[in-house]
C-alpha cells in the first residue's frame, strides 16, 4: 500500500462517513492550455496524487473540482486576488464529470456543492467538476445537477 493512501486513513477520524476534497478542473488536462501554465509548479499533480489517495483509500470520498475560483473573500494573493474577479452576480451552476469543463466557479458555489453532496448518496465514490455558465434559477436543485 503506498504511503499516500496509508496517511489518507491514519489521519481520517474512525468516525468519517465521507471524505469531500475540492480538487481543481484541469487535473486529467495538465499538458493543455491553460493547465499547463497552471501545473508549472506540480499544483495539477499534487491534487491529482491528493484524489488517487482518497479514492484509493477505501473511504468513501465524492471529489469537486471547480474552476477558477472567483468571488470573495480572498484569501491568498494570486491573480483572482489582485483583480478581485467576481461572477458581477450570481450566474448558474453546471456541474460535470470527465474533466471537459472550463470557466469560473464561485467559491460559495463550490461550498454548496460540497456540503450538499453529503446528502446525496448519488456523489458516493463520484467525481464532479463545477463551473458557473448561464442563468441562475430561483432554486437551486442539487438533487437534479448531481
Amino acid at each position: 500500500m503506498n504511503n499516500q493512501i496509508l496517511v489518507v486513513r491514519a489521519s481520517a477520524p474512525q468516525n468519517l462517513q465521507r471524505f469531500v476534497f475540492v480538487s481543481s478542473c484541469g487535473v486529467e488536462r495538465k499538458d493543455q492550455f491553460p493547465f499547463s501554465i497552471l501545473n508549472k509548479f506540480g499544483v495539477l499533480d499534487a491534487k491529482q496524487k491528493g484524489e488517487n489517495a482518497i479514492i484509493n483509500s477505501g473511504i468513501l470520498y465524492t471529489i469537486i473540482r471547480p474552476g477558477r475560483l472567483i468571488d470573495g473573500p480572498f484569501t491568498a494573493y494570486d491573480l483572482a486576488t489582485l483583480l478581485k474577479t467576481t461572477s458581477g452576480g450570481k450566474l448558474g451552476i453546471v456541474l460535470g464529470k470527465g474533466d471537459k469543463l472550463n470557466g469560473d466557479a464561485s467559491r460559495i458555489d463550490v461550498a454548496a456543492a460540497c456540503v450538499e453532496s453529503l446528502f446525496d448518496s448519488n456523489t458516493e465514490n463520484q467525481i464532479f467538476e463545477i463551473v458557473n455558465q448561464g442563468t441562475r434559477p430561483d432554486i437551486i436543485d442539487w438533487n437534479k445537477l448531481f
